[in-house]
Formats: structure tokens, sequence, C-alpha cells
């Protein structure tokens, strides 16, 4: 069961801060935690009744004439568009897709990830990480994109990982409803009312390869953001240039060239900046580069499909 993903989201009122949202409202059978664009259920053998999230775990019912059945209402969706199965792997996928989300909340339309077709896609408009899998989605009606909020996303991965679940579904429906079903327990609400941008506009025609790893900038991003916090800077920034380094090898060095500009010994020959946090999130695979003002595209092709793209910066 996800408890803890509950009490502790219940506790924080979620984005409304409001008392009557801080609830678990249990029935007999089940537990349900709502906020305004969706609601976390999941399976209970508390005693029916209304319960603040710090009292729910310990049975202390709230004195109040509150009724479960009294409790705000979420609308379930009704027509199913699609049905996302999901396994392990899929899952990890999914989770690295969600870390190019957008927190902007003046484009709201980016604040979750978008489903279209065989893909799942998120963008920040620094960044791009796409899924792909032939047998991601299956589409009962209507073949539309379909955008699940960041917030619901995060809730229902972190029940993933307090209850180590292998296996997920993610039903979409007519009238932007979702149901994501995690075991015994699922989040489910809203989807977000908007569209999603033409990502496919965004994705580069490169032909320059090199190999990349991202596990590089992952090893070395702790260092550069200490190093950045110390000089007073705010975003840490990785020039790449050509160097003796093969492909794929250590990073040589680290050279710092200016206020939050570090410069790293590395391959492939072109000269390029971009977010060092970024560099670290995007697969491993096959980078496609060109001048270095042209996004940098890398791909992996192992299992799930991944495609990022990298937005470059001013040196």
């Amino acid at each position: 069961m996800a408890l803890k993903t509950m009490e502790r989201f219940a506790k924080s009122g979620g984005k409304s801060k409001l008392d009557i949202l801080k609830r678990f409202y249990c029935d007999g059978d089940k537990a349900t935690v709502i906020d305004f664009d969706f609601a976390i259920e999941t399976k209970s053998n508390v005693s029916k009744g209304v319960y603040y999230a710090e009292g729910y775990s310990k049975g202390f019912r709230i004195a109040t004439y509150d009724k479960p059945e009294e409790a705000p209402k979420m609308d379930r969706g009704e027509s199913v568009l699609a049905v996302v199965d999901l396994d392990e792997e899929k899952i990890e996928a999914l989770a690295w897709v969600a870390k190019a989300v957008s927190t902007d909340q003046t484009r709201y339309y980016l604040n979750g990830v978008c489903f279209d077709g065989d893909k799942i896609v998120a963008t920040d408009g620094h960044r791009l990480h796409l899924m792909q899998d032939d047998e991601l989605t299956a589409w009962v009606g209507k073949k539309e994109t379909l955008i699940l909020p960041r917030e619901a996303l995060s809730v229902a991965l972190s029940i993933i990982k307090e209850t180590k679940a292998t296996e997920a579904k993610i039903v979409l429906y007519n009238g932007l409803a979702f149901d994501f079903k995690i075991g015994e327990s699922t989040v489910y609400g809203k989807l977000i009312d908007g569209t999603f941008p033409a990502y496919e506009n965004v994705i580069p025609n490169n032909t320059k390869k090199t190999s990349y790893d991202a596990g590089e900038f992952a090893e070395i991003l702790p260092d550069i953001a200490l190093l950045t916090k110390i000089a007073g800077g705010d975003r840490p920034i990785i020039g790449v240039k050509n160097g003796d380094a093969s492909p794929c090898g250590a990073v040589k060095s680290v050279t710092k060239v200016g206020h939050s500009i570090y410069r790293v010994k590395f391959k492939p020959d072109v000269e390029i900046g971009f977010n060092l946090k970024y560099a670290a999130e995007v697969c491993s695979g096959v980078a496609y580069y060109g001048s270095p003002s042209d996004p940098i595209l890398i791909e992996d092709r192992r299992g799930i499909k991944k495609t990022a793209v990298l937005m470059p910066l001013r040196m």
C-alpha cells in the first residue's frame, strides 16, 4: 500500500494547503486523499471515518460531522481512449522522461508528460526527453495527444518506489481524465487541458556523431556544482571541446574559464556550451552534433528507444 506517500502528500496539503484536503477519507475498504486536480486511493482496513494525515496510521479520527461520502468528488473517466501497460523497464524510462517536465506555470501545457501514439515526451524548453516503444500504448479511441500532469506523475512514481512495484497501468479517458494504477493503489484525476507543442520541430538532423556517456557528466556534477556554489554561480555549464580523450573515455581535466563556466577535455570535435545537470540526465548513446549553435541529439536504441535533445548555451 502507498500509505507513506499518501500521508506525506496529505500533510503538505498538496498545492492548496487547505485543511479539508489534509485528510484521509476512509469508507471501510479504501482510503482516499484528495487534491484539486487529482486523488490518491489505496486499500485500507481502517474504520470508516475522516482522519487527519497525522492520525490516520494511529487510527485517530477527527471529531467532525464530516462523512467519507461527503468528501470532495473527483470525476472519473468513462470512455477509454488509451491504455499504457508499464513493466519495470518502461517505468524506469517514464521516470527518465519526467526529468524534462517544465515547472514554468506560464506555459502550463509543458507541466506534464505528453502521450503521443507510441511515444511519451516531455520538454522544458532547454531539453527534451522522449521514449518510444511499439507496444507502449494501446489506443482504444481516437488518437490524440494527452498530457498527464507533473504533480500526479510525481506522486505515482513515489508510490512505485515505496511499494517497489514492477508493473503499473495508465488508463487515459475521453474528457481529460486518467487512472494511474499501481497494485492496490490508484492515482486518478484530470489531464492537462492544453495543446502540447510540435516537439518534432526541435529535433535536429545533425550528421556528425560520436559516443555519448551521460555517466561521465554525472560523476563530475557534484564537484562542479560545489565549485559553482562556492563561486556564487547558479547554473553549472560545461564547455565541451576537442581533446585527446577517446570517445566515452574518462574526463581528463576540468578548468574554470569564466563565471560558472568550466571547460572539460572530451570529444566530440566541437566546442559547445550546455547545462551540466541536463547533460548528466540525458540518455547515454550516440550523439549527433553540428555547429556550436545547434542542439545536440542523443539516441539510445537499446531496448526502449530513448531520444534526448539538449539545447546549447552561449559560451
